[in-house]
């Protein structure tokens, strides 16, 4: 289940980890957890620092 993303919006991230096996969890600051499970369909999970 996906969370709405208005749920989302307009919050702090408090942590982003990025398993081995490909799972994005993140954690924001008004209670809402994350999670995003590997697709074997798209690439790996990418986030650019400000440098680039």
């Amino acid at each position: 289940m996906w969370p709405q993303p208005s749920r989302c919006s307009r919050q702090t991230v408090l942590s982003a980890v990025a398993f081995k096996p490909g799972t994005l969890r993140m954690v924001f600051d008004g209670g809402t957890h994350l999670t995003c499970p590997a697709d074997v369909s798209f690439k790996t999970w990418q986030v650019p620092g400000p440098g680039g």
